[in-house]
């Protein structure tokens, strides 16, 4: 708590150093010159003083908070003793029993699963037979997995779901369709059910699989990764679209809505109160940021078409993954943030001042950020940095393409030019977008400084671009009623910020404890002192003879590995021994963005690969599916990073690679091109 106390005092006392004390204030009460402090010192000093005494350590002891915090932290051993804890509360309880059979498969190894099977033919409960089969089924597929049943367990719920699933497995779908179906009439709301049936039908019939996924009974109850997928393929724009939306409006928890909203506020305040006069309405700027939150997800379509037809994704290569970040992640996103806010300005007459090209624009690359925060808020930890850099990222991008439009309307006069400016505006965005993605890749970690340069980068040109088309706007002779205080941006700015970093402290003192809530606010401390100095200076609201000494960013310390290189094609390599059977947990690192935050995970090598004509790769199997795009979701491809390791030593780094196809898997010599890396992970044997 002291720490966390004197990091605070330090950045409210560095930002308001300045002499508090003005002569027209001298006549009022002798605590309004420190009102700005006082109000910062209790937003932060009283969260944080009352949660370190009241909550320095979450303890989770009850069933619930173990599932919970197992299943959010991604810590396999918890959800399986919370689900332990509830199926001795509810021995009755077929469907939690099965859910507490595949927490155990998950973090156990399935060459032991004799004890769990012992546990079933122990229960007394009616549900015994149901239950000993389906851990059968799960822990080794036995003949005896079914002949545990006697008839009337199939008119039971999760009687058919578990004779539908052995049937699965063996291949003979005829019978895993009939018993499935039997499930749905029994137990037409469990999800997993209509989700075996659709595996079933996309491996035994095509007409039945497509009218299973255009049911609209069952299209909140299939896998949404299954269903985008489909609808993408075969052209169903609108179920796709649902299917987006679904991903990310829906499955976002409510700690995620509070803090993208409130981030959200914090700028919508800050573009109204930029505007030297109020012309366009709060209902417009509300308005066109909604729609740009819905809008946003069309950037899938952009990621799916080059990932289905063109066979074009990360691998984990520099030269692909930048052309990848340049020409589908980033113009698609440009594209997107372009749409609503250039129908909005023509519909509502906006766009004849040329402040207003950089407001929209602005507001749009705002409701953008804030359908992607809404994913990445899973992670509380996330709220601050994406407050700052996502939010004026997203905004500075938008506003380029619309400063390029504004300088081809309203000051190039060469036709030619102006026409050149605008087709332009979009891929030079775009570029910019994809170079500081890639800066933030995992895969090319040597950039990371670079991240931070292109941000601030990118900060002051969107303030030139609003200072610029102010002056413009002067010019051409609009009239003002009033004047803009930029005294009032920076406590906009300096007050949400910090605000944005006590909410953060909250969230995450509320789930782990106070004290590792202490540990946010000294990470967060050189970012935000960094930006509202910088934002301070860009709008001269600070004296640069004040400035003493430098402000660096902090790097962090992680080492990089450098990604196998797809040239190699010697064929004289070391043959290591085939691991195929070898149980293996898999770490990675909580700043990974692509699997950070969903491991770890479980797996089996189920066979040997050559990748490049490397003959040393192993195909792994995880226990628990980890979607990611339009990946395979359980099939990955690892080796170790160096080739002196093996996979059964302990904690080794990995290269841990993405499939788009399982198919892939039966080529004698696999392309690493046609792979894609998830970033630095880390393998350790179970059985150790």
């Amino acid at each position: 708590m002291a720490f966390s106390i004197v990091i605070i005092l330090f950045l409210i006392g560095f930002i308001y150093r300045k002499p508090l004390i003005s002569g027209k204030e001298k006549s009022r009460s002798f605590l309004y010159p420190y009102r700005k402090v006082l109000i910062l010192l209790g937003i932060t000093l009283i969260p944080i003083i009352s949660t370190n005494l009241l909550l320095p350590e979450v303890y989770v002891e009850t069933a619930d908070e173990l599932i919970e915090s197992g299943k959010r932290d991604h810590n396999l051993d918890w959800v399986y003793k919370g689900y332990h804890k509830k199926v001795q509360e509810y021995p009755d309880s077929t469907e939690l029993q099965i859910e507490y059979m595949h927490s155990w498969i998950s973090c156990r190894s399935r060459y032991t699963c004799n004890w769990m099977i012992d546990e079933f033919q122990a229960l007394e409960t009616e549900n015994k037979r149901i239950c000993e089969a389906y851990a059968h089924y799960v822990c080794e597929g036995k003949e005896i997995a079914i002949q545990v049943m006697e008839p009337q367990d199939y008119e039971t719920k999760f009687g058919n779901l578990a004779a539908a699933t052995y049937y699965y497995q063996r291949w003979d779908f005829d019978l895993a369709e009939q018993h499935a179906h039997k499930e749905i009439k029994l137990n037409p709301d469990y999800a997993p059910t209509y989700n075996l049936l659709a595996q079933t039908y996309s491996l035994s019939n095509a007409t039945k699989e497509d009218s299973l996924m255009r049911d609209w009974s069952a299209f909140g109850k299939l896998n949404k990764s299954i269903r985008a997928n489909y609808y993408f393929n075969n052209g169903l724009p609108l179920r796709y679209m649902l299917t987006q939306w679904e991903f990310t409006f829906i499955d976002a928890d409510l700690f995620a809505y509070i803090a993208a909203i409130f981030v959200s506020v914090i700028w919508l305040l800050f573009l109204w109160y930029s505007q030297k006069t109020k012309r366009i309405p709060w209902y417009q700027m509300i308005l066109l940021f909604l729609l740009s939150a819905l809008f946003g997800d069309v950037c899938h379509y952009f990621y799916d078409h080059a990932h289905y037809n063109l066979a074009f994704y990360e691998n984990g290569e520099f030269y692909n993954d930048l052309y990848y970040l340049w020409s589908i992640n980033g113009l698609g996103e440009e594209i997107v943030k372009f749409i609503p806010w250039i129908l909005f300005g023509l519909f509502t007459k906006k766009l004849n001042d040329p402040r207003n090209f950089i407001l929209l624009a602005a507001i749009s690359g705002l409701g953008f950020a804030f359908q992607e925060n809404l994913t990445y808020y899973d992670n509380t930890a996330n709220i601050t940095v994406r407050a700052i850099m996502c939010a004026v990222g997203h905004m500075a991008l938008s506003s380029t393409v619309a400063f390029l439009i504004v300088l081809a309307r309203f000051k190039v006069k060469n036709t030619t030019w102006s026409y050149g400016l605008i087709a332009v505006a979009i891929p030079m965005a775009a570029i910019l977008h994809g170079t500081y993605n890639f800066t933030l890749s995992n895969s090319f970690s040597q950039f990371y400084v670079f991240h931070f340069v292109i941000f601030f980068v990118l900060a002051w040109l969107w303030f030139y671009y609003q200072r610029k088309t102010k002056e413009w706007a002067n010019q051409a002779e609009i009239n003002y009623n009033s004047e803009q205080h930029n005294e009032r941006l920076i406590d906009i700015v300096t007050f949400g910020i910090i605000t944005t970093l006590m909410l953060e402290f909250l969230f995450v003192s509320l789930e782990y404890g106070a004290n590792d809530g202490n540990i946010i606010i000294g990470r967060r401390f050189i970012l935000i002192a960094s930006f509202i100095v910088f934002v301070s200076l860009t709008l001269d609201n600070i004296n640069l003879k004040t400035l003493s000494s430098r402000y660096k960013l902090q790097m962090p310390g992680e080492d990089y590995f450098d990604f196998i290189n797809p040239n190699n094609t010697s064929t004289t390599q070391e043959v290591h021994a085939d691991m195929s059977g070898l149980e293996l947990r898999i770490f990675a690192s909580k700043k990974n963005p692509y699997i950070g935050n969903k491991m770890p995970r479980t797996g089996i090598c189920i066979k040997k690969v050559t990748v490049n004509n490397d003959p040393n790769w192993h195909v792994l199997q995880l226990k628990k599916p980890m979607p990611f795009r339009n990946y395979h979701p359980g099939l990955f491809i690892i080796k170790p990073v160096n080739s002196t390791d093996r996979l059964d030593d302990d904690k080794i780094p990995i290269y841990f690679l993405f499939i788009p196809d399982k198919k892939l898997l039966q080529m004698k010599n696999i392309d690493v091109k046609r792979l894609r890396t998830a970033g630095k992970a880390f393998s350790r044997p179970v059985n150790l």
